[in-house]
């Protein structure tokens, strides 16, 4: 899932669902990122957050 923030308050605007009971793979979680910046641009994203179970040198190279 990928979420806005807006006054503190998280809002999904893109998710998918997995035919898997784990985690997304970074493949997957780059391809939502991808498709926001497509719709709004890079220069829209001030912060990325990600959990700590999360981290994942493919990401933070993005």
């Amino acid at each position: 899932m990928l979420s806005i923030c807006y006054e503190c308050i998280s809002i999904p605007i893109y998710s998918r669902l997995l035919n898997k009971a784990s985690n997304s793979t970074s493949k997957v979680q780059i391809a939502l990122l991808q498709r926001f910046v497509k719709q709004f641009g890079r220069h829209r994203i001030w912060v990325v957050l990600l959990n700590r179970e999360f981290s994942n040198k493919a990401r933070t190279s993005f």
